[in-house]
């Protein structure tokens, strides 16, 4: 790639997180500030039900609030969850800043690509299609989001970010792999909003506990993905689930909840002790690379 596509593409990337934070995240915080935005109406004491009333609900409620996600009787979001999106995001400069570098010129540049302006484009779309009342839509978005975010997460594994795996590669993939982790629960939280609503409290439970366990299937998938894990995928799960558990609720949902975050959370454990031993093996190895060379 000549130097100068090469500079277009590292601004482009830059640019385009920064249109993704105002468009998303800068977006979602005004609409949960009362004193930024008087037209708010009060938070309702009581969730209002219903598959079009949940998305306002959650759009128009205070964040000093419980703006609840309703999608079936039991399975409860707080608002507040949301702000992972503009956490990761944030995270994303690390990687964006590291491409000037050589290294990560070779890692973003020539690896990446094209595929992270791909990736906030859709995701820019999924989130505008959530808010205009289109669940469709936003879920066949978070869909493409997510394959997007897989189909990186591949290239960046192909490229220079292998072993020896140091601290410098971590800082140029984990920002990534929290971005494939939240697109996939992204997915799963917008399939919800397809199905129909208004079932029985006992079909309600079964299909409470069967997202419960789609989490959890991938959660055991991400730690026992490769000989490390995928730490960066484990994260965003183990935090919806917590989330999903801090909202006051019927017992038996709530303490559904509470078991399968901290299951979770001890497949994140598994995670960060695999991760953690394998940066410092990188690390070691770097260190007696850079000695032998030094001799």
């Amino acid at each position: 790639m000549t130097d100068t596509k090469t500079r277009c593409l590292q601004i482009g990337n830059i640019l385009i997180l920064l249109a993704t934070i105002v468009l998303i995240d800068l977006h979602f915080i005004y609409t949960h500030t009362p004193d930024a935005n008087p037209h708010l109406p009060e938070p309702s004491p009581i969730p209002m039900p219903g598959p079009d009333n949940a998305i306002m609900n959650l759009l128009t409620r205070s964040s000093d609030h419980f703006a609840d996600y309703h999608f079936f009787t039991g399975l409860l979001l707080p608002a507040w969850s949301f702000y992972m999106t503009a956490i990761i995001h944030l995270i994303l400069f690390i990687p964006l800043v590291l491409q000037f570098t050589d290294k990560g010129k070779k890692v973003i540049v020539d690896a990446v690509s094209w595929r992270f302006m791909a990736v906030s484009i859709v995701s820019i779309f999924s989130y505008a299609s959530w808010v205009a009342l289109h669940p469709v839509w936003a879920f066949i978005f978070a869909t493409i989001t997510f394959g997007l975010t897989f189909d990186l997460l591949i290239q960046l594994q192909k490229s220079e970010v292998g072993r020896p795996f140091n601290w410098f590669e971590a800082a140029l993939y984990y920002p990534f792999s929290l971005l494939q982790g939240w697109s996939l629960v992204c997915v799963i939280w917008n399939a919800w909003l397809v199905f129909p609503h208004g079932l029985d409290t006992k079909l309600s439970r079964t299909f409470y506990d069967l997202t419960l366990l789609v989490f959890e299937i991938a959660s055991l998938g991400f730690a026992f993905s490769g000989s490390r894990g995928e730490l960066g995928g484990n994260i965003p799960i183990s935090y919806a689930l917590i989330t999903t558990a801090c909202i006051k609720q019927a017992h038996f949902y709530q303490r559904s909840a509470i078991i399968a975050a901290f299951v979770s959370l001890l497949i994140t454990a598994k995670s960060i002790w695999t991760t953690s031993e394998d940066i410092r093996g990188g690390a070691i190895q770097l260190n007696e690379a850079n000695s032998a060379l030094s001799v």
